[in-house]
Parts: C-alpha cells; sequence; structure tokens
C-alpha cells in the first residue's frame, strides 16, 4: 500500500514569480523553476505539487510498502 504526503517546501511571495522556502534561511528564489530545483537539491524530492491559488508549492513523498511473497515450495523437489 502506498502513503502519499504532501509536505509544504515553498510559498510565493508577491509582486511576480518569487518564492521562499518554508524551512530555510529566508533568502528569496527567483522562480518557480528556481524554487523546484532548491526543493530538489535539499530534500532529493522529484515529484511536486503546486496550489497555484494559494501560491503554495508541495513536494510529494509517498512509502511504499513491500509486502513479500512467500516462496512457492515444490513437493516433486523434495521441498
Amino acid at each position: 500500500m502506498n502513503q502519499i504526503e504532501k509536505i509544504q517546501r515553498l510559498k510565493r511571495v508577491p509582486p511576480g514569480d518569487k518564492w521562499i522556502p518554508i524551512e530555510g534561511d529566508g533568502n528569496v528564489l527567483e522562480s518557480l523553476t528556481d524554487g523546484i530545483e532548491y526543493i530538489f537539491q535539499r530534500y532529493g524530492s522529484k515529484q511536486f505539487f503546486v496550489d497555484a491559488g494559494l501560491g503554495i508549492v508541495y513536494s510529494v513523498e509517498s512509502e511504499t510498502e513491500v509486502v513479500e511473497k512467500p516462496q512457492t515450495k515444490y513437493s516433486i523437489y523434495g521441498e
């Protein structure tokens, strides 16, 4: 089962296309592309959700549970 979590990473600063990291040193990133690159470099995230109405960028983090299938035993081999 996949667990998906959106983590708020950037907030838009008007006017224009400027963004500040939520958890950062307060420096202003000059474009959305710069902001996404910042998230990738800092957190390693490769999936994003942009809420243009709220001016927020989220990274999408997912955890996949690995379910191991029991190994099949065959009686012909004496298992």
